[in-house]
Order: C-alpha cells, then structure tokens, then sequence
C-alpha cells in the first residue's frame, strides 16, 4: 500500500495523470505502473512503440517458401507486457469498446483467434489509445477507441 500511494504520487506530478482514467475501467494504479515502465509518451512516435517496447510487437516466421505460424517478439519489458495484457482483461470484462472488440476478434468470419491472442490485440490497442491520449492530453473519446472518428493530429494540436 505504501508503494502504491508513492507510485501515485509520482504519477500525479507527471502531467498525465486523470487522463487515462478517463477510459472506462482503466485505474490510477494501472495507468501509473504503464507510464513508470514505458517512460514519456512524448519520446515515442507512436503507440506501436510502445508494445513494442513491452514486446508484444507481430512477429513474422517465414524462410524462402516456408511461411510459418506469426507470435509476438517477447523481446521487450516482461513487467510491462504483463501488466499491459492484465489491463486489456478487465477492460474487456469492463469496457463496452473493448468488450465488442474482444467478441469480433473470436468471431469473425476469416480468421478467428483464441482468447489470448485475443487479449494479446487487445494490450497493443490499449498501447496506441493510451499513447494518443497522454500526448495529445485529452480525455478518452469512444469513438475514436473504436475507429468511428480519426485523433487528433499530433502536429495540429494546441500548444500547453
């Protein structure tokens, strides 16, 4: 408990806390242990950075003719890969977006996935959300979550 209200703390003097919050299901302690493991949002391009920083990247098999079966890298921060895809389990238990995403993802037509990789889809997704949202600073906009209205643009935004 001590540790947590330190870490809350610290999140608090970031200039980025409340605004993950603002995500249905998404904690104060979540979004702080996602910030402290990943750093600035501001270093990064792009979401896409920061799974790949957590490892959780799309990795290709392939050799000449041979196409095998893709994975994830596990190449980046085990920490923040886990608690990036136990994050993406209570939003989809909690969250309507990523609830509907989940059940298309399981359930579509062409090319179905397990729950897992699933969850997995679901931890990269919560990574570029969160990425727009801290450097943009603004709040969590369903619309946007679920690809019905585009962000707002990184060089178009207002200066603080």
């Amino acid at each position: 408990t001590e540790l947590d209200r330190h870490l809350l703390e610290l999140y608090a003097d970031t200039g980025y806390a409340g605004i993950a919050e603002t995500m249905p299901a998404m904690t104060s302690i979540t979004a702080a242990m996602l910030l402290a493991l990943s750093g600035d949002p501001l270093e990064f391009d792009s979401g896409r950075c920061l799974a790949k920083l957590a490892g959780i990247n799309a990795r290709e098999n392939e050799s000449g003719e041979f196409k095998g079966s893709t994975g994830i890298t596990r190449r980046g921060n085990p920490i923040l890969r886990t608690i990036a895809f136990r994050a993406a389990v209570s939003l989809a238990k909690n969250n309507p977006e990523f609830q509907s995403r989940l059940f298309h993802l399981m359930h579509r037509r062409s090319n179905p996935i397990t729950r897992r990789q699933a969850y997995v889809a679901l931890a990269n997704k919560l990574f570029r959300i969160l990425h727009t949202m801290w450097v943009n600073k603004e709040a969590y906009d369903p619309d946007v979550a679920t690809g019905q209205k585009l962000p707002t643009l990184l060089g178009e935004r207002h200066s603080d």
